[in-house]
C-alpha cells in the first residue's frame, strides 16, 4: 500500500534504506557473513542459504576428503520415513546451592565431542565387535588398527584451526590479515563442532546412532569422572553446577584449581582412556574463567 501510493512511497524508501544500513552495521559487529563465507571456502560449497546447514557444508568437506583418500560414501536416499527415536543427550547437573555463591571457578573441556570421537575412534567404519577400544557409555567396541574417516576429518580440521591460531598470534591485531586468520580459526572450529550433529541426524549420509550416542554418553562419563575426582580429594572444593562439558567449583583458590586442571590432563584422562583401550587421548580440560559472585535463583 505504501508503494502504490505516491505520497507514502518516499517513506517506504526511507525505511528500506535504513533497513539495509542496519544490516551493514550488524555485519560490522558480528562478521556473520564473513564467517559464513570462510566456512564455505573451507568446505568447498557455494555461500548461499542452503550452505547454512551443517549437513551441507560437512557433507561437501567429507566428499572432498573422501575423494583425496579414495573413499566412497553411501548415497543418501531421502525416504518418507526416517528414524525419529531420540538418543541420550548431555548431562546437566542441577545446582547444589541457591542464592549468591562466592568465588566460583569454571573448567571446560576443549571441543568435547570432537575430542571424544577422536579418542574412542568413533566412526561408522571403525565399529568392530572384536575391537579393543570400548566406550564406557554404551559398550560400543571400535578398532584401533585404523583411524576412522570421521576422526581423520576432525583431526584435520583441528590441526588447521591450530595452524591458523598460530598465524593469527603472529600478526598485528586489527590488520586485515589478522582478521582473516581469526575468521579461519573460527570457521574450522565451527565445522569441527558440527560433526556431532551431522552424524546424529538421519538426514545425513554419515548418520550412525551408535556413534552419536557413544559420543554423548562418553562425554557424560568424562564429566562425571571429573566431578568424582573433585569430591575424592581432601580439600574444601564443592561442585555447585555442571552442564554438558563444564563444571562450576567453589571453595578453592585460583592456584589450587589450576593444579587440579593440570592433574586431570596429565594423570586422570590419560589413565581413564588407556584403561578403555584408546590408542590416543585428545581429551583436555581448561580453566575457562572464574566468577567473584554467581547467583542461582533456584
Amino acid at each position: 500500500q505504501y508503494w502504490a501510493n505516491p505520497q507514502t512511497r518516499a517513506t517506504l524508501v526511507k525505511y528500506c534504506v535504513q533497513d539495509t544500513d542496519l544490516l551493514r552495521r550488524i555485519e560490522d559487529k558480528t562478521g556473520y557473513l564473513e564467517l559464513h563465507q570462510t566456512v564455505c571456502e573451507a568446505c568447498g560449497v557455494q555461500p548461499d542459504s542452503a550452505s547454512l546447514k551443517p549437513t551441507v557444508f560437512v557433507d561437501m568437506f567429507m566428499l572432498r576428503l573422501g575423494q583425496s583418500r579414495g573413499t566412497r560414501f553411501p548415497t543418501k536416499y531421502y525416504a518418507d520415513e526416517l528414524e525419529t527415536s531420540k538418543y541420550t543427550g548431555a548431562f546437566v547437573m542441577q545446582p547444589t546451592e541457591s542464592g549468591i555463591i562466592e568465588n566460583v571457578h569454571v573448567c571446560d573441556f576443549a571441543s568435547l565431542y570432537p575430542s571424544v570421537m577422536i579418542t574412542w575412534n568413533l566412526s561408522p567404519d571403525t565399529k568392530d565387535s572384536q575391537g579393543t577400544c570400548i566406550s564406557p557409555g554404551t559398550g560400543l567396541r571400535t578398532t584401533t588398527e585404523r583411524v576412522g574417516i570421521i576422526c581423520y576429518a576432525l583431526q584435520t580440521l583441528l590441526d588447521l584451526r591450530s595452524q591458523w591460531t598460530k598465524i593469527r598470534a603472529s600478526l598485528p591485531p586489527g590488520t586485515p590479515e589478522s582478521k582473516d586468520a581469526e575468521r579461519r580459526t573460527n570457521a574450522y572450529k565451527m565445522v569441527a563442532n558440527s560433526f556431532y550433529g551431522v552424524v546424529g541426524t538421519p538426514y545425513s549420509r554419515f548418520y550412525d546412532r551408535d556413534v552419536v550416542e557413544s559420543t554423548t554418553l562418553n562425554g557424560q562419563w568424562l564429566l562425571k569422572q571429573t566431578l568424582a575426582h573433585v569430591t575424592s580429594k581432601s580439600w574444601s572444593a564443592r561442585v555447585v553446577y555442571g552442564d554438558t562439558d563444564s563444571l562450576f567449583v567453589t571453595g578453592v583458590t585460583d592456584a589450587e584449581f589450576e593444579v587440579f586442571v593440570d592433574e586431570c590432563n596429565t594423570q586422570l584422562y590419560p589413565g581413564l582412556t588407556r584403561d578403555h583401550g584408546c590408542a590416543t587421548n585428545s581429551v583436555k580440560l581448561a580453566y575457562e574463567k572464574a566468577f567473584s559472585r554467581l547467583v542461582f535463583t533456584a
